[in-house]
């Protein structure tokens, strides 16, 4: 999980290079949690605005 301890400041090339390393650093170890949830959980995951809105939809 990604905590303010985690982030830079959010100014600067340290914050800069964070948000460009994050893809590669960050994102798999995401993705990694979420498949150990998905055992007992629901778990979506929405790549485009096109696929939160219809799930937007029914939440809301």
């Amino acid at each position: 999980m990604i905590r303010g301890r985690d982030l830079p400041g959010t100014s600067g090339w340290a914050f800069l290079k964070w948000i460009w390393a994050f893809p590669k650093k960050k994102k798999p170890m995401i993705f990694e949690k979420l498949e150990k949830i998905r055992r007992h959980k629901q778990v979506l995951i929405l790549g485009t605005r096109a696929e939160t809105q219809p799930v937007l939809g029914q939440i809301v």
